[in-house]
């Protein structure tokens, strides 16, 4: 299980990479030419694939933008157009200097029924202030098990409305915790696991 402090290392492409490898993604990480997958410059890329060298599976297409996109959605459609049918993204926000204040991770999927209609699912996470929220939804996103069981359980950690009860729920049990048992919580969370 992924906690907040690991999470504040995430300043950059590198450590999206191991980021994602610690969840299972193992293939080597590479460049590609991405102009033809969304607006802007998405130069600063990588793609790492789930299974190295295999054509199944899945695949992240990881970038690092200056600002913002004011719309996922264009990016969601050029992602499943050009990249994977069934897609993951990591995008970097760099804030002052080099280095990521945010990052998004997108998952990109058609609208049944209506003709090229894209709904993206999304997780921000302000990396100077991440929280367990965002830890265990990251954790929800490992690549294990066969394709289709990954590739369900990579939907249900990033389904809006199933992320937004979960999130009030445990805000809600935060609530009635005692400050004590609250302060105690958030220390051991943040500790590597013994054994």
């Amino acid at each position: 299980m992924l906690t907040p402090s690991r999470l504040r290392a995430v300043t950059g492409l590198d450590g999206a990479v191991e980021l994602l490898q610690e969840l299972g993604f193992r293939g080597s990480p590479r460049s590609i030419d991405a102009q033809e997958l969304g607006p802007g410059s998405l130069a600063t890329n990588r793609v790492l694939k789930s299974s190295p060298g295999s054509s199944r599976g899945s695949a992240v297409f990881i970038a690092e933008l200056p600002s913002r996109p004011r719309s996922l959605r264009t990016l969601g459609r050029c992602l499943l157009q050009n990249f994977h049918d069934q897609p993951l993204g990591v995008l970097g926000i760099r804030g002052k200097g080099q280095r990521w204040e945010r990052f998004i991770v997108v998952r990109p999927s058609w609208i049944r029924g209506v003709l090229g209609a894209v709904r993206v699912a999304k997780l921000e996470v302000d990396v100077s202030g991440p929280t367990r929220h965002d830890a265990e939804v990251l954790s929800s996103l490992a690549w294990a098990g066969d394709d289709r069981a990954a590739q369900e359980r990579i939907d249900r950690a990033l389904d809006v409305e199933a992320v937004t009860r979960r999130f009030y729920l445990q805000l809600g049990g935060h609530h009635e915790s005692s400050p004590a048992d609250r302060a105690a919580g958030d220390r051991t969370q943040d500790r590597p696991p013994s054994g």
